[in-house]
């Protein structure tokens, strides 16, 4: 059974001690340069480091994510989106 785990402290704590059981890492895409926070840039270049796979992702996907009847809907200027969460961060482990 896989964990998922979006703690970058939990995650960094997986490498460290059980790299062979990390199956993957998901990160945001940067967009414009947007900076991951220190710990999810240590995991960053730690699987790398370790040969982890690192995936990209542009958009939450699952529960939270954005309704696919709402595409055809005019967003409200206040609600669109110009900063805020580009993405999930999470590592699968086993």
């Amino acid at each position: 059974m896989a964990l998922i785990l979006r703690n970058p402290h939990s995650v960094l704590a997986a490498l460290q001690s059980r790299p062979q059981d990390v199956q993957s890492i998901t990160l945001p895409t940067h967009r414009g340069g947007a900076d991951l926070g220190e710990a999810w840039g240590a995991v960053e270049s730690l699987a790398s480091a370790k040969k982890i796979p690192i995936q990209s992702q542009s958009r939450p996907q699952g529960p939270g994510a954005p309704d696919r009847r709402d595409a055809g809907r005019p967003k409200r200027p206040e609600f669109e989106e110009k900063e805020g969460r580009a993405g999930v961060a999470e590592a699968t482990v086993k």
